[in-house]
């Protein structure tokens, strides 16, 4: 019996990181994103997570991500932040992507709510021969932030 409650607390636990997570391949280039609960502030009472991106070339033409978009929205359907469309890079760089190569980092959000969804795009372009091509929308799978999804959520 003990061996059947671990295995409902491990499926509920992958069914959680699942919701915490999403994966989207777009035009070659792929965008996993993880997000984690880390704290509620004392005194505005919002709630603090953090994600982490990872945008990996599995096409085969170098790309460059050369901008981003987000929305992040609150359980209540407001928003809670967003950066605009073409806003430019990502925590300072525009990293260029050989095919088979990835670029990882983290950032921070903020809710007013316990649960909130982020989502969004990177802007992208192809690079061949030295040249630019058109530029094209990876989509960030929408994932979920939850403040209530129990222990070891965090990353």
């Amino acid at each position: 019996l003990d061996s059947l409650f671990a295995a409902l607390r491990e499926l509920q636990a992958q069914q959680t990181l699942a919701r915490l997570s999403s994966s989207r391949t777009t035009s070659g280039v792929r965008v996993d994103a993880t997000a984690g609960f880390l704290a509620r502030d004392s005194k505005s009472g919002a709630f603090t997570f953090q994600y982490k991106i990872a945008v990996t070339n599995v096409g085969d033409k170098t790309v460059q991500l050369i901008g981003r978009h987000w929305v992040m929205t609150n359980s209540d359907a407001t928003v809670a932040a967003s950066v605009p469309r073409n806003s430019p890079g990502v925590v300072g760089q525009k990293p260029v992507l050989h095919p088979g190569q990835a670029f990882e980092y983290a950032s921070g959000a903020s809710f007013d709510t316990p649960q909130g969804v982020i989502c969004g795009s990177f802007t992208m372009v192809p690079i061949m021969h030295g040249r630019a091509g058109e530029t094209f929308e990876a989509i960030v799978g929408r994932f979920h932030c939850d403040a209530t999804a129990g222990a070891g959520t965090a990353m």
